[in-house]
């Protein structure tokens, strides 16, 4: 189910670094060696990201809703201008034309509502606005449940999320634009930094995705085939399988991405994530023609495959393929012994 599948995944983990260009620096509260800095002085440059006065950014503040709106219109090229409806923006208040823009440009929603500006911006409002600022909203709304369920099965927190918010945080997740913590959970109903929110928003200008909240050290050791195997990383990860059959893996058949035959271990992962070549020890599967540690390497990879999905192969038939499912597991970047 590689390249056709249906299913899609969860969230994300990456140890790739966000490299961007770093110009002049403006602001005193984020010194050297601050793990935002990068993003925040790209943004400052061209104009989408200001300080707060007095030579600071104010890293550690949470954004609030009309700091995150502004931010998105800046980001995807669009001009403030205009008055809001919102019955608790005066025309007179610095984020008043921003506002405007970003109903006009379906950001955010307009009405003569109160839009509490200065209020924190939550992650999953801000999911949905990244999704109606790229112009993908009625697409994730659009999507399937077992599509959303697929998608955020890694989330422990899941039954925080609205109805609506089900899709908006699937398609930000599936996007690389935001993603989990390491515990394993979302946290939908939290707020986020200003120094988070340029790293969101260096993504969204830059194209670049990169996950450093998930995956974590592992000291954990295997012992399969007569080898030990060390764990140096490890990810809890939502498994697929796929076969050899054209119908399960393209026009690539019985190959893998780096043009060897499909073999059992071979793991199609995201190469943002993981990279192609890696070991890998999988475990927390259930199947009946893997075997419980499965020692294996990341040498396939695929467009359904984001994030924190892997697809394991199988070597059966498609029915025995298709049994398989959707599970959580865990995936181990190894170093023999």
């Amino acid at each position: 189910m590689r390249k056709l599948t249906t299913f899609v995944t969860a969230l994300v983990a990456v140890a790739l670094p966000l490299i961007l260009p770093a110009p002049a620096y403006a602001f005193s509260d984020v010194p050297g060696g601050h793990w935002a800095r990068e993003a925040i002085s790209f943004l400052n440059a061209r104009g989408i990201i200001h300080g707060v006065g007095g030579n600071r950014y104010d890293p550690e503040r949470p954004v609030t809703r009309a700091e995150m709106a502004k931010l998105l219109l800046l980001a995807t090229g669009k001009q403030p201008g205009g008055t809001p409806g919102f019955t608790d923006v005066p025309a007179t208040a610095w984020h008043a034309p921003y506002l405007a823009a970003a109903v006009k440009a379906g950001i955010i929603p307009g009405g003569t509502v109160a839009f509490r500006p200065d209020e924190p911006a939550l992650r999953e409002e801000i999911a949905q606005m990244i999704v109606e600022a790229k112009g993908r909203g009625a697409a994730a709304r659009a999507r399937t449940k077992l599509y959303l369920d697929s998608y955020l099965l890694p989330f422990s927190d899941r039954h925080q999320l609205s109805t609506t918010g089900r899709h908006y945080v699937t398609d930000v997740v599936f996007n690389g634009e935001m993603g989990g913590y390491p515990d394993g959970t979302f946290r939908p109903q939290q707020h986020i930094t200003r120094a988070e929110a340029a790293t969101v928003i260096g993504r969204i200008v830059e194209g670049t995705t990169y996950f450093p909240e998930l995956g974590a050290p592992s000291t954990a050791r295997f012992t399969a085939g007569g080898q030990t195997w060390r764990a140096v990383r490890e990810y809890n990860m939502v498994a697929t399988a796929y076969d050899d059959t054209y119908e399960s893996n393209g026009h690539w058949g019985p190959v893998d991405a780096l043009g060897k035959p499909l073999r059992l271990g071979v793991v199609a992962v995201d190469p943002r994530v993981i990279p192609l070549g890696t070991k890998v020890v999988v475990t927390g599967h259930n199947h009946p023609l893997l075997p419980a540690v499965l020692v294996g390497v990341a040498s396939d990879m695929g467009s359904a495959i984001k994030g924190s999905r892997v697809d394991i192969f199988v070597p059966g038939t498609p029915r025995e393929t298709w049994a398989f499912g959707i599970q959580n597991v865990q995936v181990y970047v190894v170093d023999r012994e």
